[in-house]
C-alpha cells in the first residue's frame, strides 16, 4: 500500500512591504512576485490590487484561510505561502520461489519529494510555482529485513552481501538474497 504524507516545509513566504520594491525597477501600478521565498506586494492605497493564484505544492493562505484560486491581494491582508513537500511511502517483501532454494527481496523505493518557492518576476496576476526535486530512499532497515528472514524462516544460503545491498537500494529491483542446495538422496 502507497502511503502519501504532506509535510510542511519550514520556509513560509509572507506579504512583505520591506522588500516592497521591484527588482528590476520597471513595473508599475498593481504587482506581485516572489523572491528569495517571500511574496512581495505593490498597489495603489485605492486599487486595483495584484491577484495571485497558487500551484500544485503550494498552500496560500490568506487572512487565515487556504486559497485555492485566484485571489486579489493587497498590503493589509495577512498572507502566508509555503511549499508542501510529498512522500510516497515504498515497499518492499520477500518471495521464496516454489521448489524452496530461492529467496527474493523486492524493493521499491520510498519517494520524497522536496519542494521550495519559485523566484518570479513582478505581474499584476501572479502565478505561483515551486522547483521540485525527487529523492529517494530504501524503504526498509537491515533490522527489518533480517527480522523477515527469521520470521519466513530463511536461515540457510543468505547471501549477506546482496542483504546489505538491498537495504541500501533507491531504485525498485530484485535482488537474490539466498539460495538453496538441492540434496539428492541415494534411494
Amino acid at each position: 500500500m502507497i502511503k502519501n504524507d504532506l509535510t510542511q516545509e519550514s520556509l513560509v513566504a509572507t506579504v512583505s512591504e520591506t522588500d516592497n520594491n521591484c527588482p528590476n525597477g520597471e513595473a508599475e501600478g498593481s504587482y506581485a512576485f516572489m523572491k528569495e521565498g517571500r511574496l512581495v506586494v505593490r498597489h495603489p492605497p485605492e486599487g486595483p490590487y495584484p491577484l495571485v493564484m497558487p500551484c500544485p505544492g503550494v498552500r496560500l493562505i490568506v487572512n487565515g484561510k487556504e486559497r485555492t484560486k485566484l485571489i486579489p491581494v493587497s498590503l493589509q491582508d495577512a498572507v502566508s505561502v509555503e511549499a508542501v513537500d510529498e512522500r510516497k511511502e515504498g515497499d518492499w517483501s520477500i518471495s521464496v520461489s516454489a521448489d524452496g532454494l530461492q529467496a527474493k527481496l523486492r524493493v521499491r523505493p520510498t519517494v520524497v519529494l522536496c519542494r521550495e518557492l519559485a523566484d518570479l518576476p513582478p505581474a499584476s496576476k501572479l502565478q505561483l510555482a515551486v522547483i521540485e526535486v525527487e529523492e529517494f530512499l530504501p524503504p526498509l532497515t537491515w533490522d527489518e529485513l533480517l527480522e523477515e528472514l527469521s520470521r519466513q524462516g530463511i536461515n540457510y544460503g543468505v547471501d549477506w552481501q546482496a542483504c546489505s545491498r538491498g537495504v541500501a537500494l533507491c531504485t525498485e529491483e530484485e535482488v537474490v538474497v539466498a539460495r538453496g542446495t538441492v540434496i539428492l538422496q541415494n534411494l
